[in-house]
């Protein structure tokens, strides 16, 4: 791995949190935190995000129209081939999954990161992402 990868990584991730935030800001849309959820390996790449607002999730489709939500899946899928290119670059590890939550008032980035692929061993990414989006929920209503 060479000096400057984990900038590149990071500007990249960072790059992600700008798109959710073009896509609220150009809607009128105000969020307390985001949830970005990234996919690829050599078959699949899959891009998806919800948001919570005050003790609610809300998913793309109950904020966006369909042509917006098609728009920022294709410039997600762009952004995960971005990050595939800068991990061959750097010679770095590529992980299969990025899941980033990034808290809007506190302008803080989390990320989890899976590098094992475990798409032939899960039932599917769609089954994921509702998973992730059915934990973060639990959580929210264990805190009320």
């Amino acid at each position: 791995m060479y000096i400057g990868f984990e900038a590149a990584f990071m500007d990249a991730q960072s790059k992600n949190v700008a798109l959710c935030l073009e896509l609220l800001n150009n809607n009128n849309i105000e969020v307390d935190e985001i949830y970005i959820y990234m996919f690829q390996n050599k078959f699949q790449d899959f891009y998806n995000a919800f948001f919570r607002k005050q003790d609610k999730l809300l998913m793309l489709n109950q904020l966006f129209f369909e042509e917006d939500i098609d728009e920022f899946t294709d410039l997600g899928i762009e952004d995960i081939e971005n990050i595939i290119s800068i991990c061959l670059q750097y010679e770095a590890n590529c992980p299969h999954e990025i899941k980033l939550r990034y808290n809007v008032k506190a302008n803080s980035l989390d990320a989890e990161y899976e590098y094992e692929d475990f798409l032939n061993d899960e039932g599917g990414l769609v089954k994921r992402f509702e998973k992730w989006f059915q934990e973060i929920n639990l959580n929210l209503n264990s805190l009320k």
